[in-house]
């Protein structure tokens, strides 16, 4: 909420003291009265919605094997179940999706989003506009997206998206004001101008199409020497946001507290955007230079003191080359960390999976959530009217099992699941991700390396691949 908006001039007249007093009596229980609804308000966002984004150590990744989140609970959170689930795609693979990667990849045990919310979680997908099979096919620049290139393709995601129907975040090409990514600012022609138009454009699309149920995540990368690309220019207006979020981690380039990380990218943020609520898309700490399991809980310490606006975070649970070359970002990496996480996350603060009635779009922050989930067990009023058997017209929906050609990719053997590097792509060996998600995409992609703030400095060109499976993009160096 926007402090300016909270409380407007007041205006007094004086007439007689008896007036003054049955006013000042007056005001001084509507002042009463207001502030406690102030405080209310001020505090009606309680919760922080968490997760993270899982590797291999607990089995293959969500949303196709729940039963890996599940794990994670239990080795991290003392069997607190999170409320983030969380997986990424891209715009177009051949290799992986048969051409456009559709909402839902279809066929058996497929449901990536049914298998979320059944779970009582609330999915995030971070989505890339990138054909991952060649970095310089045509139609994939920022400009050329908003110009319109890829139209038929994002209608029929935005139509699939809303035939769904249920409430998810979208975090759609993120950490674009560094230049690792192909739609970055300084990558491939694109520019801040070219990148809020893309970001409109597509935005509009979902708009035009009815396709309400979408949660808009804009997330930058944290930057705390203010050297990546102007974040204030790189955002595409309020109406067209619904949360911010933020992305970093402790690389030990020195090493730094999350708040000395975080603090001046967020003051920036929300200063642009003081309504929107935000999300920690991904964080995380090494065990070199110091103490990991101190940093999370002064993190966990920080969080509702110094970033109130924070309401979702999602740890990067995955050994990936990352910010000084580090891997060990997962919880895992030592007991300490593990109860620390544990101890933190247990507070009634960091909200649970249920979700599963969540009806609310745009998603709100969690203290405004659980009211009017409780609504959709009123929708049963449906069997009453007869009319819903008319519906199985959804049954029509099935177009999404015209993606069997996903089947087509099913045969690919099981493997290891692989590493990935963070704010990039990943240059990894094959690996299997269930069904058409078998193997790694072969994509040309910006390698650089971090510099002591998590941000990165430099850049190659270098062959790499990417996980779709994991679609947040990492960099690994060859």
């Amino acid at each position: 909420m926007d402090p300016a908006s909270a409380v407007g001039p007041r205006r007094t007249r004086r007439t007689n003291s008896r007036w003054i007093a049955v006013t000042g009596a007056v005001v001084a229980a509507l002042a009463m009265a207001l502030g406690t609804a102030g405080s209310a308000s001020a505090s009606a966002p309680t919760g922080v919605y968490w997760g993270a984004t899982l590797g291999s150590q607990f089995g293959e990744a969500p949303p196709w094997n729940m039963p890996s989140v599940t794990a994670f609970a239990n080795a991290d959170a003392a069997g607190k179940s999170p409320s983030l689930v969380t997986w990424g795609s891209m715009f177009y693979s051949q290799q992986f999706c048969g051409g456009d990667c559709t909402f839902q990849q279809g066929g058996p045990g497929w449901d990536e989003y049914d298998n979320v919310r059944s779970y009582g979680g609330i999915p995030v997908i971070s989505w890339q506009s990138t054909d991952t099979d060649s970095s310089t096919a045509p139609g994939y620049t920022d400009a050329e997206i908003a110009a319109g290139s890829q139209d038929a393709y994002i209608t029929a995601w935005a139509e699939a998206a809303k035939a769904w129907g249920h409430p998810f975040f979208l975090r759609f090409d993120w950490e674009m004001n560094g230049n690792w990514f192909p739609w970055g600012v300084g990558v491939n022609g694109n520019t801040a101008a070219s990148y809020v138009a893309m970001w409109q454009h597509v935005h509009n699309i979902f708009t035009s199409v009815g396709a309400t149920n979408v949660t808009w995540v804009w997330c930058p990368n944290i930057d705390p020497g203010g050297n990546p690309a102007s974040i204030t220019s790189l955002y595409p207006g309020d109406q067209y946001v619904d949360w911010t979020g933020l992305d970093g981690y402790n690389g030990n380039s020195p090493w730094a507290s999350f708040a000395t990380l975080y603090s001046s990218t967020y003051a920036t943020i929300t200063s642009l955007a003081p309504s929107k609520p935000m999300m920690v898309a991904e964080v995380g700490s090494t065990e070199t230079g110091g103490s990991k399991a101190q940093w999370i809980t002064d993190m966990f310490d920080a969080l509702p003191t110094q970033f109130p606006d924070i309401h979702a975070l999602m740890w990067y649970d995955e050994n990936s080359d990352g910010p000084g070359g580090y891997t060990d970002w997962p919880i895992e990496s030592s007991s300490s960390s593990q109860a620390a996480f544990a101890s933190a996350i247990a507070s009634p603060t960091y909200e649970t999976n249920q979700y599963s009635s969540l009806a609310t779009s745009p998603i709100p922050a969690p203290g405004a959530t659980t009211p009017t989930t409780p609504t959709t067990p009123t929708t049963p009023t449906t069997p009453t009217t007869p009319t819903t058997p008319t519906t199985p017209t959804t049954p029509t929906t099935p177009t999404t099992p015209t993606t069997p050609t996903t089947p087509t990719k099913t045969p690919s053997p099981p493997a290891t699941h692989p590493t990935h590097k963070h704010h990039g792509y990943a240059n990894l060996p094959a690996s299997s991700v269930l069904g058409s998600f078998a193997q790694q995409m072969s994509v040309v992609a910006a390698d650089s390396s971090k510099s002591r703030d998590g941000r990165r400095t430099g850049h190659r060109h270098a062959g790499a691949r990417t996980d779709p499976h994991h679609a947040h993009g990492r960099l690994t160096r060859r």
